[in-house]
């Protein structure tokens, strides 16, 4: 994510003329992004035990072990490391809807078991705020996600002012970005709802709980397969829209770089990417433009919106026929942890139900 938005605005630099960009990378010290980056052993390890060595200090030297012990792992720790800060701010944002509608879907259940009919107004409400707020976070989250892989920091996902206005820069293509999630969701709703036919393998009556489990095990693997690759699809094209609404905007001044993330804002400076000399425009004909261009981002905001409402009444509707416990309420995994396996967790213990 960081090669590939560095290189397109490494493209639309002045200093590609300059030098090539690996050397432009190579300027950036040990750290810098890498475009084809390892799983396992430690990048630049050379370049990282040289800048070491310049220390004299009784800390450099732990440093340096540590670099050497962490060899072979490195790239590991930093990818799972970068995994977890990204779903622990995903989940800051998405899931208080989840887990308020986690509660709206228990209590309407076990109130109508009980038949507390005069508090059924509160599992309703809870479950509209909930979805609510899960629209909302829905809407922000994919562009915060690019933001903060691109910065390569936590703290880049909550820059709220800057994330909303990447987001108006390119409202179009961002809402065929939502689009194809939650199509994507939708694709890969049919193999869970598919468990609830009476012809589905797992279940006949014959079929023993670890082997129904060895069965659904296999299911979800084999569609694992598709979602990646539909994930690694999204994921490009997230990348795209990303970084050219990144570098419209500092072109233009909607974002200044000094309202960028630290790694964003070496990099653009680097680069020498400042915003344009604006075009002068009559009063009447940027009124036009500003009254026009209002309407239509009302419009697309309406289109998100009832893209993800439609996504959450898909969510409640296939809940009726197929419950899977409190993980798909909790996680959506076009968006959050890219999990599809619904194994039940009695088949996944042996049990009968």
């Amino acid at each position: 994510m960081q090669a590939l938005s560095l290189r397109a605005w490494w493209e639309a630099s002045s200093r590609r003329q300059d030098s090539s960009f690996e050397d432009f990378l190579d300027s950036l010290g040990p750290n810098a992004p890498i475009e084809r980056p390892r799983w396992f052993l430690r990048e630049r390890f050379a370049k990282h035990l040289s800048e070491i060595s310049r220390g004299n200090s009784f800390g450099s030297f732990f440093v340096a072990i540590w670099g050497v012990v962490t060899l072979p792992i490195h790239s590991l720790l930093v990818n799972f490391k970068v995994g977890l800060s990204g779903l622990f701010a995903t989940s800051m944002l998405t899931g208080w809807g989840g887990m308020i509608m986690l509660f709206s879907w228990y209590f309407g259940w076990l109130n109508s078991f009980h038949k507390g009919y005069e508090d059924a107004f509160l599992g309703l409400l809870a479950a509209l705020f909930g979805s609510s707020l899960l629209i909302l976070a829905l809407i922000y989250v994919p562009m915060a996600q690019a933001h903060q892989a691109a910065a390569g920091e936590v703290a880049a996902f909550f820059q709220f002012r800057v994330v909303v206005r990447l987001i108006l820069t390119r409202f179009t293509a961002y809402t065929f970005l939502i689009g194809g999630l939650a199509f994507t969701s939708l694709v890969f709703e049919i193999p869970r709802l598919v468990t609830l036919n009476d012809n589905f393998i797992p279940n006949h009556e014959n079929v023993t709980p670890r082997a129904a489990s060895f069965m659904l095990e296999a299911w979800w693997f084999g569609w694992s397969i598709f979602f990646f690759a539909a994930l690694l699809i999204l994921r490009t094209i997230s990348a795209a829209i990303y970084r050219s609404a990144m570098l419209k905007a500092v072109r233009s001044g909607t974002i200044a770089i000094d309202e960028l993330p630290t790694n964003l804002h070496v990099w653009f400076a680097k680069l020498a990417i400042v915003p344009e000399t604006p075009i002068a425009r009559s009063l009447i004909g940027a009124m036009l433009r500003a009254t026009i261009g209002l309407k239509y981002r009302v419009f697309l905001f309406s289109v998100v919106c009832l893209i993800w409402l439609l996504f959450v009444m898909r969510f409640y509707f296939g809940y009726f026929l197929v419950f899977n416990e409190y993980r798909g309420i909790l996680n959506h995994p076009v968006i959050q942890v890219p999990c599809i396996d619904w194994t039940p967790w009695h088949l996944v213990r042996g049990e009968e139900e």
